[in-house]
């Protein structure tokens, strides 16, 4: 177990695109990923979060602390709803922030699952996102669990220019090659990875909206 001096010193992620704070963990950690990584044309068989600045130095060592904090999840969830809430607490427009989970990395376990629940419980005035492939643990999870109002689950299709497949009547995201593969299937390409944009999300909160059935970002 580690001590409660590490697990209090929660270090967020921020994400160049994205105005607001996310939380990241080893890529190659992810439990489906990891699997995923081995299959041409899966949407993690050339996974950015596998390569470059993600596998040395401050990042990551900085993602390899965190997913060590989760061996003890309760002191980990405690720390991270009082720090991210002071990081927020002094915001003009509290109904206007946004977090990601997981622009590396992915749940790890039900009882993950449940604590980021629980921090978006905790932490109403937060609009959280979590994209995920582990379609266990959130099946799982909603046998007898419901999913915060303010906590977007938005399931990850496993292969590049996959049609969103049954996601538990959650929201989806899919990869598609080209905008040339845009179909009616594949709604809302993201804004923040067309080539002609500045790659930042701007004004573009559709991640976060539950009512988005589908987000396609463009294979980068």
């Amino acid at each position: 177990m580690i001590s409660l001096e590490t697990v209090v010193k929660i270090k967020f992620s921020k994400v160049d695109k994205m105005p607001w704070l996310s939380w990241d963990t080893p890529a190659w950690e992810c439990k489906t990923g990891s699997k995923l990584v081995n299959i041409k044309n899966s949407v993690c068989s050339d996974c950015y979060a596998c390569d470059g600045r993600y596998t040395f130095g401050v990042v990551k060592n900085a993602n390899e602390m965190r997913f060590e904090q989760l061996s003890n999840l309760e002191s980990w969830k405690n720390a991270f709803i009082e720090q991210l809430g002071l990081k927020y607490k002094n915001m003009r427009n509290k109904e206007n922030a946004y977090f990601r989970w997981h622009s590396s990395g992915d749940v790890q376990s039900i009882e993950h699952l449940k604590a980021i629940n629980e921090i978006a419980l905790a932490l109403p005035h937060i609009n959280f996102w979590l994209p995920t492939k582990e379609f266990g643990f959130v099946r799982e999870f909603l046998n007898g669990n419901t999913f915060a109002d303010n906590l977007c689950v938005r399931m990850s299709m496993f292969m590049v220019n996959q049609v969103p497949s049954n996601a538990m009547g959650l929201p989806t995201s899919t990869v598609i090659a080209s905008e040339n593969d845009f179909t009616p299937d594949h709604v809302n390409v993201c804004h923040a990875t067309r080539p002609d944009s500045d790659h930042k999300c701007g004004d573009c909160r559709k991640c976060w909206d539950k009512s988005v059935s589908n987000v396609a970002y463009l294979k980068h």
